[in-house]
């Protein structure tokens, strides 16, 4: 299958080995019968990315942290078939199982759980359309909390992780993990939500939003 990838500069070379290392896979600039979608940060740029596809009709992939599927498929057309994909994409070779949601617009068949599996190697789960899916919407608010109780000197870093590792068997501290998201990524996931939903749940924690500008990490 010829497949074009569309990620943001930092996350490329880590999608490229995970895609490039599958059998069936040949990697292409053009003439896609696939596009695989990894863009969240920008949704214009996003959505100006994938118009280039549009007269291809080839089968769309795409990252839903910050905007459901459904608002995508308004925003771009001529696609064969579109899936939203929550991708984490520092995430996405360590997970087990990935979620996926179809726009309103479209049916959902059990040839896109098919294809998905075949693609990523993984378990699939379908759910509803919605922003951040529900793995990554959930860490993001666990490595928000957990910054906030950084902010507040409830802790130290490491002793929150240890907190989180052993009381929730978590397989990392939330503020380690967050170095490994990254914070701007994580600011990305809860600023779409508080646009979509309106909550202050969603308030990004000062010292996290302070470590996504800077680009330090919580641990050197």
């Amino acid at each position: 299958m010829r497949v074009t990838l569309l990620s943001e500069p930092q996350y490329g070379t880590v999608l490229t080995e995970f895609f490039s290392g599958h059998p069936t896979i040949e990697l292409v600039t053009s003439n896609a019968e696939l596009v695989v979608d990894t863009l969240f940060y920008d949704l214009e740029e996003k959505y100006t990315a994938l118009r280039s596809f549009e007269s291809q009709n080839a089968i769309l992939i795409t990252n839903t942290l910050t905007a459901p599927a459904t608002a995508i498929a308004r925003n771009v057309s001529g696609f064969k078939r579109i899936l939203g994909v929550p991708i984490l994409p520092s995430e996405l070779a360590s997970q087990k199982a990935i979620e996926y949601s179809v726009p309103l617009q479209h049916e959902d068949t059990s040839s896109n759980a098919e294809l998905l599996k075949s693609l990523l190697k993984k378990d699939v789960e379908r759910i509803g359309d919605c922003v951040a899916g529900i793995f990554p919407r959930t860490i993001a608010m666990v490595i928000n909390e957990a910054a906030f109780a950084l902010q507040e000197n409830v802790a130290t870093a490491a002793d929150i992780d240890t907190s989180m590792r052993l009381g929730t068997n978590y397989p990392k501290g939330p503020l380690a993990w967050c170095d490994e998201i990254g914070a701007y990524a994580v600011c990305a996931i809860l600023e779409a939500l508080q646009v979509e939903y309106g909550h202050g749940r969603y308030k990004i924690a000062p010292t996290l939003r302070l470590h996504a500008e800077s680009g330090k990490k919580f641990y050197a």
